[in-house]
C-alpha cells in the first residue's frame, strides 16, 4: 500500500471509530483500542513513506526501525517489548506493573487489570490452554489469540468448552429437572440446536460454561471437558 492509501484507511478506519463515540459505559472499549491502533499504525506508515520513502505494513519490529531512523518518539508510542530477552523478567515488566500499580490506586477500580508478556520471536512458548483461561477469566484489551495459537489468523476465536457429562445414577426425576434447566426451562443454560452436539455433549462458550458447572455440580453430575477455541 503506498503511502495515500495509508492516508485513507486511517480516514475509513477513523470514521468508524466515531461511530462508537462517545462511550461512557465503556461497552466498545476493546474496538476502541484496536481501531485507534490501527489508525495509528497508518499515520505512522504514511508518515515514513512521506519522509524516509520507504514503510512498513506490520508493527513487528516497527519500534526498532523507527529508532533507526531517528525518530524515537514516534518509536515509544509502539514500543512492544521486542527484545532479545524474557519480557515478564525484565525492566519493561517491572516499569509496566508499576504503572498499572498507579492507575488501579489512583482511579479506585472495580477490577484489576494485568499484563501478560509476549516475546514476538517465541510465540510458541505460550500455552494454548494458559492463554485461554487468560482470555476466558478476564477481558483483552489489547491482543489477538489467534496470532499465537493458529497458522492462520482469524477474526474471531474466542475460548469454548467441549462437555461431556453423565446422568448416570440420578433418579428419574432429578434426571427430568436437569435437562429441563438445560434445555427447555424458560431460564433455561443452553440452546438445544447450537449447544447441544449430541446426547451427553455440549460445546458452550467458558462463560456460558461456569453457570453449567454450578448446575452439574447441584446434581451431583459426572463430567469432563476439554478446552477449545472456536467462534
Amino acid at each position: 500500500m503506498n503511502a495515500d492509501g495509508h492516508r485513507k484507511k486511517a480516514g475509513e478506519i477513523e470514521s468508524s471509530l466515531h461511530e462508537l463515540l462517545p462511550d461512557p459505559e465503556g461497552r466498545h472499549v476493546v474496538a476502541v483500542v484496536e481501531l485507534t491502533f490501527g489508525i495509528l499504525l497508518h499515520w505512522i506508515a504514511f508518515g515514513m513513506e512521506e519522509k524516509f520513502g520507504k514503510h512498513m505494513d506490520t508493527h513487528v519490529g516497527l519500534p526498532r526501525e523507527l529508532r533507526r531512523l531517528g525518530e524515537r518518539n514516534v518509536a515509544e508510542v509502539f514500543e512492544l517489548f521486542d527484545c532479545d530477552h524474557d519480557p515478564e523478567l525484565g525492566e519493561e515488566a517491572s516499569i509496566a506493573h508499576g504503572i498499572s500499580s498507579d492507575v488501579s490506586l489512583k482511579h479506585d477500580l472495580a477490577f484489576p487489570f494485568s499484563f501478560v508478556f509476549v516475546n514476538l520471536r517465541e510465540l510458541k512458548e505460550i500455552e494454548s490452554d494458559f492463554l485461554w483461561n487468560v482470555v476466558s477469566e478476564g477481558i483483552v484489551v489489547w491482543g489477538n489469540p489467534e496470532d499465537i495459537i493458529s497458522k492462520e489468523p482469524h477474526p474471531s476465536l474466542k475460548p469454548l468448552v467441549v462437555v461431556s457429562y453423565s446422568v448416570e445414577g440420578l433418579s428419574e426425576t432429578e434426571k427430568r429437572r436437569l435437562l429441563r434447566r438445560l434445555y427447555t426451562s424458560k431460564n433455561k443454560l443452553l440452546d438445544k440446536k447450537t449447544d447441544r452436539l449430541s446426547p451427553g455433549t455440549i460445546l458452550v462458550s467458558a462463560e456460558k460454561f461456569e453457570d453449567v458447572r454450578e448446575l452439574f455440580d447441584k446434581f451431583h453430575v459426572k463430567y469432563s471437558l476439554k478446552k477449545v477455541w472456536g467462534h
